[in-house]
């Protein structure tokens, strides 16, 4: 081994390896010039890895042993030996040579060590640049969107430039239309395109953010302070299981608070309770549909003095509430329920011969089990006091029905509306004679088999002091047979005086002729008017109505298609005491309508 030598001149032993080197030219001299200039040029070019350095100082090797062998001539690799020089300035490695030693280097060897070094950089540079160009490649082609199964590029190519289809290969010049290949990669051309079924040149659709529509209207209501009386109206109808008791707070507040809580169905057993009181002589509630028959019959125990009870949606009402109202209501006078479906023959035959005292009015709807016997007890129990009668939505509803009715002489209002089956005009027209002349409320709707005849023998001739008349679902009426009924001309005028409520609608034959002949007889004294589905009335005839009825509250034009926004501008100058307009199905009313504070106009169909 080899020691530092101090500037004294003495030289330590040299190693085997040394001197083998020796022996066969190799210096570590050249070796570590050929690695100052490798070293120099990487920092010069932007550095070199180690790698790469390694690989260069082994092809420089291997050029210095091309010519060196150990049959051939030795000679030395550098024109002159530059020493690597330590603190002390002496070259460490060279402690065995001779101080006057100059090694010799041929020019040809210079130039093939400096073009093996120069080859060396320039591959371990290309391999550099493949690998980093591969490696984008790679991860371009895995993360572009237009590769992805379904996934679209995030830029498309230019218009006119050419491309590869992704399904059939060949190229073609892309366009404002062509489709993207799903799934991915590419697009598709022309033919391709149409062989899928889509169509070739329709743009590409772009999702857009949807903004809500909004129909802002120019008139706007303002909304008054609510009073103390609904305010606390509304905290007791939130908390009516917390309310113990309900004091006097009128007729009209309880029959509110009652609505209120129907709407909820929120009425049950225990506040129940809180309508009852033994002064009580009406009663009305208006969603029964959890009240158990136990609870009606306490109902009648603690509402001794009723005279007139109203029931709607009591369908778990059965014959022992009735048998219960019979000893416990002894005044009981008008009767008016929805839907009693549980009560049967016996139990309507118990109640109408049990009561005190005769009926006024009974008001029946939706009872399936109310048949011909009941009806024969009623007309012998309550044929000289009953003035109100109700069987509306009755399933065994016959023409037999209406000749026992003609036995209720006194019979003032009369609703025998949408029947199972429709009665017949001879056994109506037979009806109407017999009781015609005092009745005041007459309602007819849903018998379907009716037409003009029922008009011309029927309503005309016997119906002298009818106040309301309710004929809707009428299909086989017909405009001349409606304008008759209200004409004034004629052989035979007309007898029928003005109405106050009229209500025609769903008769698809009536138009102008009608309405003009309504408005002209019944105009100044109307309050309702419903002409729903007339579709051939006329504008100028709906625009009448504003000026030929002043007096009207309600009105119903829905699907008469020549109203428009003009007609309601009169309905609301003409009409002071309108109160609400229904004009669904009038596709020239629109949201641009005028409006008229405390009026209500629904069915605009922009809103």
């Amino acid at each position: 081994m080899s020691r530092r030598g101090r500037p004294n001149g003495v030289r330590g032993p040299t190693s085997a390896l040394t001197s083998y080197l020796k022996e066969q030219g190799i210096t570590a001299g050249p070796i570590s010039v050929y690695s100052r200039r490798i070293g120099g040029n990487q920092e010069e070019a932007g550095g070199v890895s180690t790698d790469d350095q390694a690989a260069e100082e082994n092809s420089a090797d291997a050029e210095q042993n091309m010519g060196a062998g150990p049959s051939g001539p030795q000679e030395p690799t550098g024109s002159s030996k530059r020493k690597r020089q330590d603190s002390d300035g002496e070259d460490s490695d060279n402690l065995d040579d001779d101080e006057d030693e100059e090694p010799v280097a041929t020019s040809s060897k210079r130039r093939r060590v400096s073009l093996a070094k120069e080859k060396a950089i320039a591959k371990a540079k290309a391999a550099r640049k493949g690998r980093a160009n591969e490696d984008e490649e790679g991860e371009d082609r895995f993360n572009a969107l237009s590769n992805k199964p379904g996934g679209k590029a995030s830029a498309r190519p230019p218009i006119g430039s050419l491309e590869k289809c992704g399904q059939c290969g060949k190229k073609f010049p892309m366009t404002r239309y062509t489709q993207p290949a799903t799934p991915g990669p590419g697009y598709l051309c022309h033919k391709c395109t149409k062989a899928l079924g889509n169509d070739p040149f329709k743009k590409p659709v772009t999702q857009k953010r949807q903004r809500e529509k909004r129909n802002v209207q120019y008139f706007e209501e303002k909304e008054r302070v609510e009073s103390l009386a609904r305010l606390c109206i509304k905290v007791v109808t939130k908390h009516i299981d917390d309310v113990d008791a309900l004091g006097d707070i009128g007729a009209t507040n309880l029959d509110w608070i009652s609505k209120i809580i129907a709407r909820n169905r929120s009425l049950n057993a225990r506040n129940a309770l809180l309508f009852y009181d033994v002064e009580n002589t009406t009663l009305t509630m208006y969603d029964c549909t959890a009240l158990v028959p136990d609870a009606l019959c306490t109902l009648a125990s603690l509402n001794p003095r009723l005279e007139s009870v109203r029931l709607d949606y009591c369908g778990r009402m059965n014959d022992t509430v009735f048998t219960h109202w019979c000893s416990a209501l002894q005044h009981l006078k008008k009767l008016d329920l929805l839907g009693p479906f549980n009560v049967r023959s016996q139990g309507w035959v118990t109640l109408i011969h049990g009561i005190a005292q005769p009926l006024e009015s009974f008001c029946i709807t939706q009872s399936p089990r109310f048949d011909m016997g009941c009806l024969q007890a009623l007309a012998t129990r309550c044929q000289n006091s009953l003035v109100k009668l109700r069987l509306r939505e009755f399933s065994k509803l016959t023409d037999e029905w209406l000749s026992v009715l003609a036995s209720f002489r006194n019979l003032q209002s009369l609703d025998i509306s949408y029947p199972a089956t429709s009665v017949s005009e001879g056994a109506l027209i037979r009806l109407l004679e017999t009781i015609g002349g005092h009745l005041l409320h007459l309602d007819i709707s849903g018998n379907e088999e009716l037409g003009d005849p029922i008009i011309e023998d029927g309503l005309r001739p016997h119906l002298r002091s009818l106040v309301t008349l309710k004929a809707s679902h009428l299909p086989l009426l017909t405009d001349d047979g409606v304008a008759g009924l209200f004409s004034r001309d004629g052989e035979t005028p007309t007898v029928l005086p003005s109405l106050e409520l009229i209500d025609l609608s769903r008769a698809p034959e009536s138009s102008t002729g009608a309405l003009t002949a309504i408005l002209s007889h019944s105009g100044p004294t109307l309050r309702e008017l419903n002409i729903n589905g007339w579709k051939g009335a006329s504008n100028e005839a709906l625009t009448e109505i504003g000026t030929s009825a002043p007096l009207l509250k309600r009105l119903d034009i829905g699907w008469c298609r020549s109203a428009d926004n003009f007609t309601v501008k009169s309905i609301l100058d003409g009409c002071r005491n309108i109160q609400e307009i229904l004009c669904a199905g009038c596709n020239r009313v629109s949201i641009d309508c005028p409006r008229k504070r405390g009026v209500s106009i629904r069915g605009i169909e922009a809103i």
